[in-house]
């Protein structure tokens, strides 16, 4: 039977959308059936075999909106496979100090349910217009050294989503061989090989 995953997402900019897009379309080359929605969509998890949520992450926190997902849906969300992420400009170079940094506001924001044990954190680079931010934002995020434009990494993305993916996957049934018979020997021979 096909596995049936919700990925749902916050968004502010559209960042955290397109992610959650990219996941859910490489789940469904791993032959899941996935639903990307928007968690204020989102009715009930239990038709899910597995979840995955993501949200911007603003001046160091997780948005609200997810910790509030988690909330509300704890106790179905105890039962199956749960992964969240996180997106924001402190990766938007890459290095190991942003993922580190992300991950540390995911997992703050996770303290809120702890009831909840996600199989993954994953933690990516979004996009950065300086025009879509009110002018005391863009003050401080240009102060902050944060330079503007698109740092997703597709290629990040869709690793983290095809080792989840796994996580969602029936296990492979175990395989019985046939027995091989053996070889039938080979003709005698009726007189010397010939050459």
């Amino acid at each position: 039977m096909q596995p049936h995953v919700l990925v749902t997402y916050a968004t502010r900019y559209g960042s955290t959308k397109s992610i959650a897009e990219e996941i859910g379309r490489t789940l469904e080359k791993l032959a899941i059936d996935v639903r990307v929605e928007r968690m204020d969509r989102v009715q009930d998890v239990q038709p899910y075999d597995g979840v995955i949520v993501g949200a911007p992450i603003y001046r160091g926190r997780w948005l609200r909106d997810a910790v509030r997902f988690l909330r509300s849906f704890r106790h179905d969300l105890q039962h199956r496979p749960l992964a969240v992420f996180g997106v924001g400009i402190e990766m938007w170079d890459h290095k190991i100090e942003g993922l580190r940094l992300d991950r540390e506001h995911i997992a703050e924001a996770l303290k809120k349910v702890p009831e909840l044990a996600p199989v993954s954190i994953g933690a990516f680079a979004g996009v950065l217009h300086y025009q879509d931010h009110p002018f005391w934002e863009r003050f401080i995020l240009k102060r902050l050294g944060f330079p503007e434009g698109d740092f997703r990494n597709p290629s990040s993305i869709r690793g983290w989503a095809n080792a989840l993916g796994f996580q969602y996957l029936p296990p492979a049934r175990e395989t019985k061989l046939l027995p091989v018979a053996p070889p039938e020997p080979p003709p005698a021979a009726g007189g010397p090989p010939t050459l």
